[in-house]
């Protein structure tokens, strides 16, 4: 049998894919200019049980990679193809873990699907390989959404694993380097 973040991380691809967005593996190849000072935009994607999100960063440079779910800490660390690149995304985790402790209030008890959104600031900490001495803010709009099974007894189980779920980020922010 295989894991359920493997199932949902296929399905996933799948529903993006059917949606017309591209959901693969960074390339090896990303974006020939330098990274430079100047505004990104960041878009990532990912699913509630999956050990990786994508992401995609555009603008004052452009790469692709991924990244696991944040530390205790909320420290998140992007694996791009030109290096890393340390971000405290702690405010966003406060934000999403707010939202998951009344999580009944964001669910619909008729169809058990749920659906929040979120946005908080987060501050470009450190990098590595083409990102040594980045830093800067961006500010990241998140949107949870997914569907939860029903217990025998007709109750949303928001305890079991979601039938489907997507997590859908975006933002932009102001970067430099030391």
């Amino acid at each position: 049998m295989k894991p359920l973040h493997t199932t949902l991380v296929k399905a996933t691809t799948a529903t993006l894919a059917a949606l017309g967005i591209a959901a693969s593996a960074p390339s090896a190849v990303a974006s020939a200019a330098s990274p430079r000072a100047g505004t990104i935009d960041v878009s990532e994607v990912g699913t509630i049980s999956a050990t990786n999100h994508w992401v995609v960063i555009t603008g004052a440079f452009a790469d692709s990679g991924s990244f696991a779910p944040p530390s205790s800490s909320g420290i998140i660390e992007l694996h791009l193809s030109k290096g890393t690149i340390k971000i405290d995304d702690s405010r966003g985790a406060a934000a999403e873990s707010q939202a998951f402790a009344h999580l009944a209030k964001y669910l619909n008890s008729s169809t058990c699907g749920l659906a929040f959104s979120y946005s908080a600031p987060a501050t470009l900490v450190s990098g590595t390989g083409a990102y040594a001495g980045i830093n800067g803010k961006v500010t990241l709009s998140t949107h949870d959404a997914g569907v939860f099974p029903k217990s025998k007894s007709g109750a949303c189980n928001t305890n079991a694993n979601p039938v489907g779920y997507l997590d859908i980020g975006m933002g932009s922010g102001s970067i430099s380097f030391k």
